[in-house]
């Protein structure tokens, strides 16, 4: 049982990180095709700072299943989400000292690779853990 509830769960998250690093390429061409090459870099800058530490925290949190390792679990939650965070504010804080001139396309494309888990579920109209 806790291992076919982790398969769904890292199936659901595996599609959720594939609709948010499609939704953040689809927003670097459109500034590649719109504005120009700085503009298109800044925003898969942003996408790295959307799309990496959510695949990390999914990695981490659905390495291990079981009722017996609730600990362990709880444990590889909670670490996982400090290294999230951690790894997202070292990537925008790099994009903003390399794209100084203009950080919008990448805070624009990030703030659109995290509206993905707000917006798929309403989509679907389906409940999170049947996408």
């Amino acid at each position: 049982m806790a291992l076919q509830i982790t398969t769904n769960g890292r199936r659901v998250a595996n599609r959720l990180i594939a609709i948010q690093s499609l939704v953040c390429i689809v927003c670097a061409a459109t500034y590649y095709l719109l504005v120009d090459k700085s503009a298109a870099l800044s925003s898969l800058m942003g996408a790295i700072a959307c799309v990496v530490p959510n695949w990390y925290f999914a990695s981490k949190v659905f390495a291990t299943s079981g009722a017996s390792r609730a600990r362990i679990i709880l444990r590889s939650f909670y670490i996982g989400q400090v290294i999230k965070v951690l790894i997202t504010i070292g990537v925008i804080c790099t994009g903003l000292a390399l794209f100084n001139d203009d950080p919008t396309p990448m805070l624009l494309t990030f703030i659109l690779g995290l509206m993905v888990y707000r917006v798929v579920p309403l989509l679907n109209n389906k409940p999170l853990k049947s996408i």
